[in-house]
């Protein structure tokens, strides 16, 4: 289970500052990172993503080991050119696609 914490954006074309902290029940050797996000309902991502690659973004690196994790990143957020809410989910899978965790969020441009 992990709590994320995110800093909020004033516009897009600003960086998002994304902070996890919970425990990892088991060690992490590899899995994806399923990402979606809608505008106003509306989907405008969806990707599929190398869980390792990312978490190196995090200053982590697999295996990740059981116990107690901290995990922060900071994502680029692409100018888009209208107004609007967010809505983005996140879901991390093991290689045998079991769910570590999920997390969804809300950002209003």
């Amino acid at each position: 289970m992990f709590k994320i914490y995110q800093n909020y954006l004033q516009h897009s074309n600003e960086k998002l500052t994304i902070t996890a902290h919970g425990t990892m029940s088991q060690v992490v050797t590899g899995g994806d990172l399923h990402v979606s996000a809608k505008l106003d309902g509306i989907p405008v991502l969806s990707k599929q993503l190398d869980l390792c690659t990312v978490m190196k973004q995090a200053n982590l690196t697999c295996p990740i080991p059981s116990g107690p994790a901290k995990i922060a990143m900071t994502v680029d957020i692409p100018t888009i050119p209208v107004h609007g809410t967010v809505s983005v989910e996140a879901t991390a899978t093991t290689k045998d696609n079991k769910e570590i965790t999920c997390a969804t969020g809300h950002i209003k441009l």
